[in-house]
């Protein structure tokens, strides 16, 4: 998978809840941590594929840019259908390994990668949702849903990124309808500027309620 340069520790934004797991992150890229194997777990959208990524940038900054195993698990599982087993060998040679999405969706692939990744003896990251049993695991983060407080700063930090301004009727506006995700909530402010331009209007507390409520079924989730 091509590396996302854009996924790093300083583009990620972490809420209250997870700035410690962040910093957990940040340590065992810098080799700060005892353990090898770490499973960062989210529901959808908030952050653990960002997280991954980070993290392999973040190793793989003064290496080959190819020096990184990152792949979905789905894709994994059709790879290993296609060409046969996965190779140790090949994933030893690589600074970190990254398996994203993974899901117990079927016993005897899950059992064959589980204990192919046990032999590993590079860095090993696996991605997840929280109920995901990992038995290799030494180490979880898991990364929670962003609570109100958490909204507010969100809201701030992608307005900053954008050079864009709000007024606070409109902050408390979009922080009040509980978007559940990070992504989501991103989602929700790229569409409201999106058709702010589109339609030539101003971003104002009417406008932003007019779209709310017509995209609100595909980001109210």
């Amino acid at each position: 998978m091509k590396i996302k340069f854009n996924y790093t520790f300083n583009t990620f934004i972490a809420t209250v809840s997870n700035v410690k797991a962040k910093q957990i992150a940040i340590n065992y890229a810098s080799d700060k941590s005892n353990f090898q194997t770490l499973v960062i777990s989210s529901s959808l959208g908030n952050g653990a594929t960002h997280l991954a990524w980070a993290i392999v940038n973040e190793i793989t900054q003064n290496e080959e840019l190819e020096n990184y195993y990152f792949v979905s698990f789905e894709r994994l599982m059709i790879d290993i259908s296609k060409n046969g087993e996965l190779s140790k060998e090949m994933l030893n040679s690589k600074s970190v390994v990254v398996i994203d999405s993974y899901f117990n969706n079927d016993g005897k692939k899950s059992n064959y990668l589980i204990s192919t990744l046990e032999g590993v003896k590079t860095k090993v990251i696996i991605t997840c949702n929280k109920e995901t049993n990992i038995p290799i695991e030494h180490f979880r983060i898991n990364l929670t849903c962003p609570n109100k407080n958490d909204r507010t700063t969100i809201i701030e930090k992608i307005l900053t990124k954008l050079s864009v301004v709000f007024n606070q009727e409109i902050i408390d506006f979009i922080v009040e309808k509980d978007f559940t995700s990070v992504r989501i909530l991103e989602g929700f402010v790229s569409t409201l500027l999106a058709k702010s331009q589109l339609e030539n209007e101003i971003v104002d507390i009417n406008f932003t309620k007019k779209v709310f409520e017509e995209v609100k079924s595909k980001f109210k989730k």
